[in-house]
C-alpha cells in the first residue's frame, strides 16, 4: 500500500486521517483554521469542499478500521476498558461525519459563512476529547 507523507511519521496525511489519541491537536488546530476560512465569503467555498473531502476519507478510514479494531479488542486487553479503541474509532467517524456536513454547509455562499460563524461565535463546536476551549491552533503553530 502506498503511503502519501509530507514528511516525519507524525505528518503522514493518512495516519491524520485515522484515530489516534496523539494526533487529535492537530486535527483539531487544523479544523480551527479552517474555520476562520469559512467565514470569508467565495474562499469558503474551497475551504469547505476541502473540509467536505477531509470528513468523507475519515468516515473511509474510520469504516475500513471498524471490523479490525473489533477483532483486536476481542483479543487483547487496554487500560481504559475492553472496547476503548473500537469506541474511540467509533465516536471520530461521528466527528467525521460533522466535518462532512459543516464542509457542505461552508460551501454555500454567504448562507454558509452566516451559518458558520453563528455556529462557532455561540460555541457548538463538538471538540475531540483531548482539547480545551484555549488550545491554540497547534497544526499551524508548531
Amino acid at each position: 500500500m502506498a503511503v502519501i507523507a509530507v514528511g516525519s511519521d507524525d505528518q503522514n496525511i493518512l495516519a491524520l486521517l485515522s484515530y489516534e489519541e496523539g494526533r487529535d491537536l492537530k486535527r483539531a488546530g487544523m479544523e480551527k483554521t479552517l474555520n476562520i476560512a469559512g467565514y470569508i465569503p467565495g474562499f469558503s467555498s474551497i475551504s469547505g469542499s476541502a473540509r467536505a473531502i477531509w470528513g468523507v476519507a475519515e468516515i473511509i478510514v474510520s469504516v475500513v478500521k471498524a471490523p479490525f479494531l473489533l477483532i483486536r479488542d476481542l483479543f487483547s486487553s487496554y487500560s481504559h476498558g475492553k472496547f476503548h479503541r473500537s469506541y474511540l474509532n467509533f465516536a471520530h467517524s461521528g466527528h467525521a461525519i460533522l466535518n462532512l456536513l459543516r464542509g457542505v454547509i461552508e460551501s454555500a455562499p454567504v448562507i454558509g459563512n452566516v451559518t458558520c460563524a453563528v455556529y462557532d461565535l455561540l460555541d457548538l463546536r463538538i471538540g475531540y476529547g483531548v482539547e480545551n476551549k484555549f488550545t491554540p491552533a497547534p497544526f499551524i503553530f508548531n
